[in-house]
C-alpha cells in the first residue's frame, strides 16, 4: 500500500496514567509503518506526555473512568461527559478523515462505539483485561468489526462472554528488545551496591500479589539474609494509599524494612532491570504480564505463577520458573536457587531473551496488527461498505 492509500486510525484510550496497557499501546502506535497515520485521543496526563515525546499526534479528550456506582449524580455527570466526548471524537473523525477507530480497552470501546456507528467507521476493539461484564462485553463486541486479544487466556475469556466469535484474533503485546540491552549500567539510585536483588514491578492493586511477594521475601531472607527486595510502582496514586499502607505494615511486621527498597514509578525500566538479579510476578489471572517479557528481554530470570497468560510466555524450567499461585514456599525456593546458582540464572536469562526475541518483539506485533487492519478494510470494500477516509 503506497502513501496515497495511507490509513488514518483514531486510537482511543480512556486513562492517563502509565501502566502495562498504556505502555504497550504507546509502543504499538509509535512503531507503525508509514502505511498508517495515527491520531491518539487520550485524557491529559502521563500517557499524553509519553505519546508526545514519541512525536505521535495527540488530541486531549477528557474521558472519565466508568465504574459501578449507586450515586445518580455520578451517572448524570458520566452521561454528560460521554455526550461531550462523542461530539469531540466525531469532530476528530471528520477533520482527520479517520478510516478506522481503535478502542484500546472496554471503557474506550464504550466511548468509541457510538462514534463508530454514527460515522460509519469500522471499530477494532483491543481487549487487554480479564474482566467479566455480562452486558457491556457483548454490546461492544457487536459494534466491533474485529477484536484483538493480547493473549489466548484473554481470547477464551471473551469467548465465554460473547461466544466463539470469528472476530477475535490473538496478537501478543510486543516490546523493543534492543531497548533492554543495558549491560554494564551503573547502580540504580537508592539500591545498595553488591547485594543480590529481587524485583517486583507492578501497580499497587491487590490482585498483583504484593503480599505473596512479601511472604516470599521473608522466606528468602532466612537463606540469604542480605538479599534486597524492590517494589517498583507509583506510590502517589490516591486510590492505592490504603493498600500501600498495608504493605508497609506487613514489611515492618516481618522485620524486612531494611531489606526493602521502594523505587516509585520508573521510566527507565531497562536500567532498573539490569540492577536486578531476579524478577518475580506473583499475580494470578494476569491477562499478559508486560514486566515478564521486559525482564526476559533484559536477560533476567523470572519466577511467576501457573495462571493467566504467564504460561503462554514462560516455558517452565527453560525460560523461567513457574509455581502454583499463592505457593510462596516454592516461589522462595525458586528465587533462592537462581540467586545461588549464577550459571542457572544466566542460562535461563539467555533462553528467556531468545524466546522474547522470537515471539514478543514489537515488530511482530505491528506486522500482525497492520495485517488485521488492511484485511478488514479490504473485506469491507469488497462487501460494498463505505469506509470514510480510505
Amino acid at each position: 500500500m503506497d502513501n496515497s492509500k495511507q490509513i488514518t486510525i483514531l486510537f482511543i484510550h480512556h486513562a492517563s496514567v502509565l501502566g502495562g496497557a498504556e505502555l504497550s499501546f504507546a509502543d504499538l502506535v509509535s512503531k507503525l509503518s508509514s502505511d498508517i497515520s495515527p491520531v491518539c485521543a487520550v485524557p491529559d496526563g502521563q500517557l499524553t506526555q509519553t505519546l508526545a515525546s514519541r512525536k505521535i499526534p495527540v488530541v486531549i479528550v477528557p474521558m472519565r473512568p466508568i465504574v459501578k456506582s449507586p450515586n445518580p449524580i455520578y451517572w448524570l455527570a458520566t452521561g454528560i461527559n460521554c455526550l461531550r466526548v462523542t461530539f469531540k471524537l466525531i469532530g476528530i473523525c471528520h477533520k482527520e478523515k479517520i478510516g478506522v477507530i481503535h478502542a484500546n480497552s472496554l471503557t474506550a470501546g464504550i466511548y468509541a462505539a457510538p462514534v463508530s456507528f454514527l460515522c460509519r467507521i469500522p471499530m477494532v476493539w483491543h481487549e487487554r483485561d480479564l474482566n467479566r461484564h455480562s452486558f457491556l462485553t457483548p454490546l461492544i463486541a457487536k459494534f466491533a468489526k474485529r477484536i484483538i486479544a493480547i493473549s489466548n487466556v484473554v481470547a477464551e475469556n471473551l469467548k465465554a462472554q460473547i461466544g466463539d466469535s470469528k472476530k477475535i484474533q490473538v496478537i501478543y503485546n510486543g516490546i523493543d528488545v534492543e531497548f533492554f540491552n543495558h549491560a554494564g549500567t551503573p547502580v540504580f539510585p537508592g539500591l545498595p551496591a553488591g547485594k543480590q536483588t529481587v524485583l517486583m514491578a507492578a501497580q499497587f492493586v491487590r490482585w498483583k500479589g504484593h503480599t505473596d511477594f512479601i511472604t516470599m521475601a521473608f522466606l528468602v531472607k532466612e537463606n540469604i539474609p542480605d538479599a534486597v527486595f524492590i517494589f517498583a510502582g507509583d506510590k502517589n496514586r490516591p486510590d492505592q494509599q490504603k493498600y500501600i499502607r498495608e504493605l508497609e505494615a506487613s514489611i515492618a511486621e516481618k522485620g524486612l524494612k531494611d531489606n526493602f527498597v521502594w523505587t516509585e514509578f520508573v521510566e527507565d525500566m531497562p536500567y532498573l532491570l539490569q540492577n536486578a538479579d531476579c524478577v518475580v510476578l506473583p499475580s494470578a489471572h494476569e491477562p499478559f504480564g508486560r514486566i515478564v517479557i521486559e525482564a526476559m528481554a533484559a536477560g533476567k530470570p523470572v519466577v511467576s505463577v501457573k495462571s493467566g497468560a504467564i504460561p503462554e510466555i514462560i516455558e517452565d524450567g527453560v525460560s523461567g520458573c513457574l509455581v502454583e499461585p499463592g505457593d510462596c514456599k516454592l516461589m522462595a525456593e525458586a528465587v533462592c536457587g537462581l540467586l545461588k546458582d549464577k550459571e542457572l540464572a544466566r542460562s535461563m536469562g539467555e533462553k528467556g531473551k531468545l524466546r522474547v526475541t522470537q515471539n514478543f518483539a514489537i515488530q511482530r506485533t505491528v506486522i500482525e496488527f497492520e495485517q488485521l487492519i488492511k484485511l478488514l478494510l479490504t473485506l469491507l470494500i469488497l462487501c460494498g461498505q463505505l469506509v470514510q477516509g480510505f
